[in-house]
């Protein structure tokens, strides 16, 4: 409901009558860019809710600034407000010399110690880090007297604490005037940096930082943080009047960065000696004059607000006197106000809006997106990003990290049951209605006309309710003491028709499942075999990380991600060491060391890689065998032992039969061993080779062999017939046909005793070999192919 109503006042605030200033000045608009330029003339003619949108550094703010002199200049009150004291304050620096916290701008209203003016403008930055019901008590107000409201923010950066409606819905619903030329960033790599993070591209943003020399890795967290004080300390000394910033995630994580800066500021001597330990509401705390101090509770009899920061210049055990950027002293006593800390860190979420010359970021695993772009677009000059291996393993780990998204989510961007049946309700009524007006029945039209007019009535009276509803202050925001009432909810029993006739049998009950075991003890491999584990794991998780990046940069562009054949590779890689940890472990073994979930995926990266070696396999077979007589010289140095028209025989018995001719040419057997292959098969078991060392010696050979001389005995000149033999591949339902239908005349002389069967990786038959022998004992091989000659 309550972002129901917030839609509804910002409705009825545009549709207000505006009114447009009668001259805009050029004078106000002089410096601005062509894009701040039709934003800033725009708002001015436009209505009275207006939104500014534009990334980091593109000049909101100065634009905002231009806004105020231009209203002012025709009588108008401007006033500008910040979701916190902290983005107030930077208003303040830029010229809202007013600027204050929206909250105490509202229960200052409420209590009556604000007199509205006609005609005011009003102007909250940071729009986005606004909840719900601050918000929608702004806009109250609003409405109630007819004020301009101009919202500036960023939807990509962080929002809310607090449930809120999102700075990116009400730009979306009303329309938003866009600022996208980054101006912030002096140097263009810089701006570029700036502009890749705006847009989402954070793989590509790292890459830049990291060429710049930018991005620090360090051992652990502690070097981390050690290396980060020290570089911002040395930039102190060389640029002292630079302003700089030290951005954490943690509150932890910012004491200590405080406590290291305040420790290298002493060392160097820029603290005085005398030191003092204050008990604050964030612990124990030591400090000395010169040290920098960041308020953390707004006080309004102090004049200080949460984020103002000041320079201790005058310190006592009971009075501490501290000087703001404007020169302002302000003097307390630390042991009652006790909400200050350190101000040389601050988190990525008190920094959004602000602007300094140098920051120096911390990593945490717990930053998202929107944290990343905020942290890494606070400066003017430069920025150092510092990151520990134990938060990111490498680079594409900490992609991997920059694209987590953390969307604030509204109640508006989703349907209910009750509103889908209530708007059914309505629908069908008036159709009713509608069904009755048009009837030829006289008594029917009446009645269409009087339901008519009587649902008029009834939606006027309840529009004028809801619009007085609407216009009341919040009883629950402005008395926080009040608990907030909630309607019960309402629980129905749901008892399905054809159960209603079910009675129980208690006796038939089930007995209570019992509870899962306890998970199996994983026992590990043998202490050899777990760098082969180790390796493995280690590719899954780089594959794992660059698919997330991939699939990240896809959905912000349609092109195919620049790290899409990065991924391809880590992919390759990854299925190579499931393939070598799986061939060097027994199954026994994997299953005991995985979870069966595990197992299951290393099969699967198993599979994937001998498919591409039995592909690779088959093309560099077919490679070699157009070279292969020059192979034979290679493997076979000394020549074969025996030789004819159909190939050559090799090894002191001539056993390893060499196919030279017809279709099985470049294939051999081996009638000792009963093995036989293809020209790679040949190589690993004549060299003794693993397969990834007969690959390389294959691939080696190829690149050599158009220049190697082979020996006139080695050669072998191909008949006719045999250049004219076109190969079919055989029938495997069809078996081949006995040695009497093949040669009438062999069959006279030669009896056939054995019959091999050769088959590519697929299991497709090739061809067979008969072995045959005749009536004297005298043994020979013939080889059957199919096929037909050419003619």
């Amino acid at each position: 409901q309550e972002e129901k109503q917030i839609i509804r006042l910002a409705d009825r605030l545009i549709a207000q009558p505006t009114r447009k200033l009668s001259s805009p000045s050029e004078t106000f608009s002089s410096k601005l860019t062509i894009e701040q330029k039709q934003a800033f003339q725009a708002i001015l003619q436009g209505k009275k809710l207006a939104l500014l949108e534009g990334h980091a550094g593109t000049g909101k703010s100065y634009l905002l600034t231009a806004l105020k002199q231009a209203y002012e200049s025709e009588g108008h009150h401007v006033r500008g407000f910040g979701p916190d004291s902290a983005t107030s304050q930077v208003l303040q620096e830029k010229g809202f010399s007013k600027a204050e916290n929206v909250y105490r701008f509202l229960f200052s209203l409420q209590n009556g110690s604000r007199t509205i003016q006609k005609n005011e403008v009003w102007i909250l930055d940071e729009a986005g880090k606004l909840g719900s019901r601050p918000l929608l008590e702004l806009l109250k107000k609003a409405y109630k007297h007819s004020a301009q409201l101009i919202l500036s923010g960023n939807s990509a950066q962080m929002s809310s604490v607090e449930r809120g409606v999102g700075f990116h819905f009400f730009s979306q619903k009303y329309g938003a005037h866009h600022l996208e030329n980054i101006q912030r960033q002096k140097e263009e790599s810089q701006r570029e940096i700036a502009q890749k993070l705006a847009h989402g591209e954070m793989s590509a943003a790292l890459d830049s930082i990291c060429k710049l020399g930018n991005l620090k890795w360090t051992p652990t967290k502690e070097n981390a943080i050690e290396t980060l004080v020290k570089a911002w300390a040395q930039n102190n000394l060389t640029n002292p009047n630079e302003k700089t910033l030290i951005l954490a995630h943690s509150n932890k994580e910012i004491r200590t960065l405080n406590e290291f800066a305040r420790q290298y500021r002493r060392q160097v001597g820029e603290l005085e000696e005398k030191e003092y330990q204050c008990e604050t509401a964030f612990g124990k705390l030591y400090l000395s004059c010169g040290d920098r101090i960041e308020f953390r509770k707004n006080d309004s009899e102090l004049g200080v607000t949460n984020g103002l920061e000041a320079i201790l210049v005058k310190a006592s055990e009971k009075r501490f006197t501290v000087q703001t950027q404007e020169g302002r002293r302000i003097t307390f006593d630390p042991r009652t106000y006790q909400s200050f800390q350190l101000g040389y860190a601050t988190t990525y979420y008190r920094s959004q809006g602000r602007t300094v010359d140098r920051a120096y970021v911390l990593h945490s695993t717990l930053m998202n997106k929107e944290m990343f772009y905020v942290g890494l677009t606070r400066h003017i000059k430069n920025v150092e990003y510092f990151v520990s291996e134990e938060e990111a393993k490498n680079i594409s780990d900490l992609k991997r990290q920059a694209y987590k998204h953390h969307p604030k989510e509204s109640t508006l961007d989703y349907l209910i049951l009750s509103d889908l049946e209530k708007e059914h309700a309505k629908n069908l009524k008036t159709q009713t209605i509608q069904n009755l007006k048009t009837s030829p029945s006289l008594t029917s039209k009446l009645k269409g006309l009087g339901l008519s007019a009587w649902e008029e009535i009834t939606t006027k009276t309840q529009q004028l309710a809801q619009k007085t509803q609407d216009k009341r202050p919040s009883q629950t925001f402005f008395n926080p003491e009040i608990e907030e009432k909630k309607s019960p909810g309402t629980v129905q029993k749901v008892v399905f028709e054809e159960e209603e006739t079910k009675e129980l049998n208690f006796q038939n009950l089930e007995k209570p499942k019992q509870p899962p075991p306890p998970p199996q003890k994983r026992t590990p491999l043998p202490e050899e075999k777990q760098p082969l584990l180790k390796t493995y794991f280690q590719s899954v998780e780089k594959a794992s990380t660059l698919y997330t990046i991939v699939k990240s940069e896809e959905e912000l562009s349609e092109k195919k991600s620049p790290h899409f054949s990065e991924w391809q590779k880590a992919c390759g890689v990854r299925n190579e060491h499931a393939f070598e940890l799986h061939r060097a472990c027994k199954p026994k073994e994997l299953k005991a060391a995985l979870t069966p979930k595990s197992l299951e995926y290393l099969l699967e990266r198993v599979a994937r890689h001998e498919q591409k070696l039995n592909k690779n396999t088959r093309d560099l077979n077919a490679e070699l065998k157009e070279h292969f007589e020059t192979l034979l010289y290679k493997l076979f140095p000394d020549g074969p032992t025996r030789k004819d028209h159909k190939g050559m025989r090799f090894g002191s018995k001539g056993s390893l039969s060499v196919n030279l001719t017809g279709p099985h040419a470049g294939t051999f057997y081996d009638f000792e061993e009963q093995v036989g292959g293809g020209p790679l098969r040949l190589i690993e078991r004549t060299l003794c080779c693993t397969p990834s060392q007969t690959r390389k010696y294959a691939q080696e050979f190829l690149g050599e062999a158009p220049n190697l001389f082979t020996p006139t005995h080695f050669a072998h000149k191909k008949t006719l017939q045999e250049q004219e033999f076109v190969s079919l591949k055989p029938d495997p339902n069809i078996p081949a046909p006995p040695l009497k239908q093949i040669n009438k005349g062999l069959a006279f002389y030669y009896q056939e005793k054995m019959r091999h069967t050769y088959r590519d990786s697929d299991g497709n038959i090739l061809f067979h070999i008969l072995r045959l022998e005749d009536k004297t004992g005298g043994k020979t091989i013939l080889p059957i192919s199919y096929g037909y000659f050419q003619g």
